[in-house]
């Protein structure tokens, strides 16, 4: 998935650097214009945006994964706190997806009635609605990363 977004960007003319765990994947778009970083941290540094695609279904493990994003450039204090729920969720959660869902359908009618686009703040609200479809909306909201990997077909681990 990483390469096809690399190639469409790099095919409208954005400058893109790149990493892959798997080197010889990403030399492929090398001719193409990628500038090709010794690592995820290099490819990143300077970036006015970057994409990170690390995928449960692709072999990497979720201890992995959530160590990965929070020792790279997209770390935050918000990622810090709930990255760690993505493996075990606290038993009461302070911030559900109910309540989480309520300011996302308060932002989206904002954002009509201002006439702003918030095509992220939709797809995340979708998550949240898919997560009370699988009755699993009163765990904190990192319980999308469930979510999706269930969309990917992979058990999370609170999805059956």
């Amino acid at each position: 998935m990483g390469s096809a977004v690399a190639g469409r960007l790099l095919a409208a003319g954005h400058e893109v650097h790149g990493w892959n765990r798997t080197r010889e994947k990403a030399e492929a778009l090398v001719p193409r214009g990628l500038h090709l970083a010794g690592s995820a941290r290099e490819a990143a540094e300077g970036a006015d945006a970057v994409f990170t695609m690390v995928a449960e279904k692709g072999g990497i493990d979720r201890e992995v994964a959530v160590d990965m994003m929070l020792s790279s450039v997209i770390a935050s204090p918000m990622l810090a706190y709930r990255g760690p729920f993505v493996l075990d969720q606290p038993e009461q959660a302070w911030f559900d997806c109910n309540m989480m869902q309520k300011d996302m359908l308060l932002a989206l009618e904002a954002g009509r009635e201002h006439g702003v686009p918030m095509p992220l703040t939709a797809a995340a609200n979708e998550l949240l609605s898919a997560a009370r479809g699988m009755g699993i909306d009163h765990y904190d909201l990192a319980v999308t990363y469930d979510v999706l990997a269930a969309q990917a077909g992979v058990k999370g681990s609170l999805v059956s």
